[in-house]
């Protein structure tokens, strides 16, 4: 992989920024992090690459008037013995992408004015930034495996997608997120449904026809990155309303497989990771407060934990439901035969106890409190409790059991 000092790179264009704009406006990029416009220049034309933790953005952009076509590449910086063009990659700063909104009428240019700085030149305007500094190689299109796949007019897409996030009225600002929302691929039909209940006795369910359309499916979206995206999608000069792909898969990276959004159009692709309904409502904030209290984690999936109370192994595990809960338990008897006994002192302990249920079930004795999800701030609490439960009854309960 070259790079080129005093190299030109490319002319990009008012719609190139506004895709630009419109993945660093919902996917995000964190330069702190080393993340940024990915540029790679190629004999044709060049490619985009905008990676964050929420997904991929990728451009294509076929240019005949690349800077590498130029009489300049021909020259003894081109390095190339055999006629063919260096690939050249940087990762782009997206200030620059900011300097281009501000001063770019048609087109931006930007060429490496040394080893490090990215110049970008707008008229007479001109902006000097250094390349993003980051560890590893630059990330490269990530490849969804398809499961389904349909296709329908991206601005209808688009409008049915706002129409589903609309709030029912008279919805004020509450301690609570909004209902998932559900992407459908049906035969001949494309719907998005959610479920209002935890707000209001109502559920929703919006349709439109597909172009074409491949297997079925149902998975649950980040609705907010992908309105945000398709916002900034720059309107096709024709006047056109695109055909837009949208393909529900996974990706297999690093022995790591993963569920996956795809949503093609004209240039551009953008990759958007599905995650469980639960862990995108919730996960932060059960993670928050168990490091605030400092309670041990030994294990998470980001819908479930093991941690540690008192010694004993509690779990913590979020549960769909109007509202959601958040069930905290822990093993007081691992092995137990059913007796008269055992079923006696359990029953005491549920009539004299107001929040921790015990019982016996699979030859185990557990004990649980079901936590509203509203009440998240309070796990750290329940936690301590089960743990203390587990302490107290866990030697009296078994020496009532009959252990294997």
């Amino acid at each position: 992989m070259a790079t080129l000092i005093g190299h030109h790179l490319a002319e990009v264009t008012r719609y190139e920024l506004g895709l630009l704009d419109a993945a660093v406006n919902s996917i995000g990029v964190d330069e702190t992090a080393g993340e940024a416009l990915h540029l790679r220049t190629l004999a044709d034309g060049r490619q985009w690459v905008v990676e964050a933790a929420t997904g991929q953005l990728v451009i294509d952009v076929v240019d005949d008037s690349n800077g590498g076509d130029d009489d300049d590449s021909n020259d003894d910086d081109s390095n190339d013995d055999d006629g063919e063009h260096d690939e050249v990659s940087v990762a782009i700063s997206e200030r620059v992408r900011r300097f281009g909104d501000c001063f770019a009428d048609d087109t931006l240019t930007l060429s490496i004015a040394d080893d490090h700085t990215i110049l970008a030149v707008a008229g007479s305007t001109t902006a000097a930034i250094d390349v993003v500094a980051r560890e590893g190689a630059a990330p490269y299109p990530v490849m969804v495996v398809p499961m389904a796949t349909l296709a329908v007019p991206m601005r209808q897409f688009q409008l049915l997608l706002w129409a589903a996030r609309c709030l029912p009225s008279g919805i004020q600002e509450v301690n609570y997120p909004v209902p998932p929302m559900w992407l459908q691929f049906g035969d001949g039909w494309l719907g998005l449904h959610v479920d209002w209940t935890d707000f209001v006795p109502s559920r929703a369910t919006y349709r439109i026809p597909t172009i074409m359309g491949v297997g079925r499916t149902t998975t649950a979206i980040p609705h907010a990155l992908i309105e945000s995206f398709l916002q900034g999608v720059p309107t096709a000069d024709d006047g056109q309303d695109p055909e837009l792909s949208i393909t529900v898969g996974t990706v297999s990276e690093h022995r790591v497989t993963r569920d996956a959004i795809l949503f093609e159009a004209d240039s551009w692709r953008l990759v958007l990771w599905l995650t469980d309904p639960m862990e995108a409502r919730w996960a932060a904030t059960v993670n928050h407060q168990l490091a605030a209290a400092g309670i041990e984690v030994l294990d998470t999936d980001s819908v479930e934990w093991i941690v540690k109370s008192n010694g004993f192994e509690v779990r913590v595990k979020l549960h769909h439901g109007h509202p959601d809960v958040a069930r905290v338990s822990a093993v007081l008897v691992g092995s137990a035969d059913e007796s008269i006994e055992l079923l006696r002192e359990l029953g005491q302990l549920n009539s004299s106890s107001t929040r921790v249920r015990y019982w016996l079930a699979d030859d185990v004795v557990r004990a649980a409190v079901d936590l509203p999800c509203t009440t998240l701030t309070t796990i750290a609490e329940v936690v301590h409790l089960l743990g203390e439960s587990a302490a107290r009854y866990s030697p009296m309960l078994a020496a009532l059991c009959s252990t294997a």
